[in-house]
């Protein structure tokens, strides 16, 4: 496994907070913090887009927070708690049945596996927390698992550039 938190410590994200989504493991991990002083505050099972040719429909990358909606409702199925990502997909809940405006009957609660659109499920507290606590237009710097090599990217308000930091 990769020891995320080792990793973290030479980044930043020009927030207290550091997100990194490791999608070949199915891990969600918070940081609080700053760059060389992060602190885990939760790590997550969670749920990634499915895999088509060799490829994730969750976009790897550098992304930011971008927007808020308390449930989405689809035909059959309704979620809580989205956190909009500029990259076009979704941190939220595990969907419940379209029954009822509470969440009451989950009708797919799978996690740990790639079987998402290209939003990253996790449970309805985390989503929650995510919802509360990571703000609008908030940068989150996120790490992912491509084929077992790590890519890691900065995103510098001053210069409004993102930089690739490298292959491990």
């Amino acid at each position: 496994a990769v020891d995320t938190l080792k990793k973290a410590q030479g980044y930043s994200s020009g927030t207290k907070h550091l997100i990194l989504c490791d999608r070949a493991n199915h891990k969600l991990a918070i940081y609080e913090g700053s760059k060389g002083n992060w602190k885990q505050k939760y790590f997550w099972i969670c749920s990634v887009g499915k895999y088509v040719n060799g490829r994730s429909f969750t976009p790897a990358g550098v992304h930011r927070t971008n927007g808020y909606y308390v449930y989405r409702r689809g035909k059959t199925s309704i979620s809580y708690y989205y956190t909009y990502i500029d990259s076009g997909n979704f941190i939220h809940s595990q969907q419940y049945y379209n029954d009822s405006m509470k969440p009451l009957h989950v009708s797919d609660g799978r996690m740990g596996v790639h079987i998402t659109a290209s939003c990253i499920r996790v449970d309805i507290s985390r989503a929650k927390w995510v919802y509360n606590n990571v703000k609008k237009n908030i940068f989150v710097l996120c790490l992912f698992l491509i084929f077992s090599n790590i890519i890691y990217y900065s995103y510098h308000f001053d210069t409004n550039t993102f930089h690739i930091q490298g292959v491990q």
